[in-house]
């Protein structure tokens, strides 16, 4: 664990990070590097390490966040948050997108303008999420206690979509894996990272950092302007 005087762990699984307030605070989401580290995967560990290195150079962040799934194979852990209300409105990272990502997908197809487009695509084979079979309440206890504003997930290495929903902008973050998916180290459209501002009036801007000059915007429902 890393140690600062502005970032300090409290136990095993807490650690408090100080951000000054008088410039904006650039954080990095990285998820699915699937790594294999085995004679047989080394090119591609090889590949998915120089685009880690690339996107930090690219986006300099002050702290970098993996959002699950670094090795490949991996040992699935699951836990809970606990959630205080703050002044400050909140960021929640974790691996597998809700469920409520794919009923604001679902409804935004339809063309419900509750729902709101930012960026990015659903690119997954029939249009998959990878939800849990469980029903949680985490999202909709967020939007009762209205202190997480932005989700971020993985899982799906091909969805970069990012939307806002019933006031919280949920966000798939671009993968880097080339080893998880067969043949997916030939694709390039959802392979990056995404970069995350705080800004020094509490504002935050949300933006993809593809590796590539092309990254995928097809989405049903969403109507281009035309030009």
């Amino acid at each position: 664990m890393y140690r600062s005087d502005r970032c300090k762990q409290i136990d095993d699984d807490t650690f408090t990070l100080k951000i000054q307030k008088d410039r904006d605070f650039r954080i990095l989401q990285l998820t699915d590097l699937h790594l294999g580290f085995g004679i047989l995967s080394r090119g591609r560990d090889k590949l998915a390490l120089n685009a880690v290195r690339k996107l930090i150079e690219k986006s300099k962040p002050d702290l970098i966040v993996l959002t699950g799934d670094s090795i490949f194979p991996f040992f699935p852990r699951s836990g809970t948050m606990n959630n205080r209300k703050q002044a400050n409105k909140l960021m929640a990272f974790f691996h597998m997108p809700l469920r409520e990502f794919k009923e604001a997908y679902e409804k935004m197809k339809l063309g419900d303008k509750s729902v709101v487009y930012c960026h990015g695509s659903i690119a997954e084979k029939h249009e998959y999420f990878g939800i849990s079979k469980k029903r949680g309440t985490f999202f909709e206890r967020a939007v009762e206690n209205g202190v997480i504003k932005w989700m971020f997930c993985g899982h799906d290495h091909m969805n970069t979509l990012s939307l806002v929903y019933k006031g919280i902008r949920m966000t798939y973050g671009m993968s880097i894996d080339y080893l998880g998916y067969q043949g997916i180290w030939k694709s390039h459209i959802q392979r990056g990272g995404t970069l995350i501002t705080r800004k020094t009036d509490g504002s935050v801007d949300i933006r993809m950092v593809p590796l590539g000059p092309v990254v995928s915007t097809r989405v049903r429902g969403v109507k281009k302007n035309a030009g």
